[in-house]
């Protein structure tokens, strides 16, 4: 048997997979930058078809700089925060073998299962109450902040 020698790769190939990875960050931020300002124009009463419009007429600096510092600058703080956290904390701390590691047989089934029903009534509750108030054709988005009372909606 002949061993043969460890490939080793060039130059060349190393250089084009860092500019695609490159290029693959740059895309991603573009479209966080793109969901950001789409969110917020959405949400200040504009059509889906303006969105669209003023998105394609908006300059990729805006754009860019709206992933980086609205999306990514954020993450960037928790990171951080969360490595402080655990620096401090002499970081996670080991488990011991008796420790159950399965996640297919929680410790506490029907501790969890309900902590996950009332976590999702939560997180769905206030969902309902901002239905009646949404905007319809030339209304504006004037709601309380419990979305109950709606001074904008002109009856029709």
């Amino acid at each position: 048997m002949t061993d043969t020698p460890p490939r080793r790769e060039s130059t060349l190939q190393v250089a084009g997979e860092a500019v695609a990875l490159l290029a693959g960050v740059v895309a991603a931020v573009y479209s966080l930058g793109g969901l950001v300002l789409a969110v917020r124009l959405l949400s200040d009463g504009f059509s889906v078809d303006a969105v669209v419009s003023l998105l394609g007429l908006a300059p990729r600096e805006l754009v860019v700089s709206a992933g980086l510092v609205q999306a990514l600058g954020p993450a960037a703080v928790m990171a951080i925060g969360a490595a402080l956290v655990y620096g401090v904390t002499d970081g996670p701390n080991p488990r011991s073998e008796r420790d159950n590691d399965r996640l297919t047989q929680p410790p506490h089934p029907a501790r969890t299962m309900f902590g996950l029903v009332a976590l999702s009534a939560v997180l769905i509750a206030p969902g309902p109450s901002v239905i009646p108030c949404w905007p319809r054709q030339g209304d504006s988005w004037r709601s309380s902040a419990g979305g109950v009372n709606c001074p904008g909606r002109v009856a029709r």
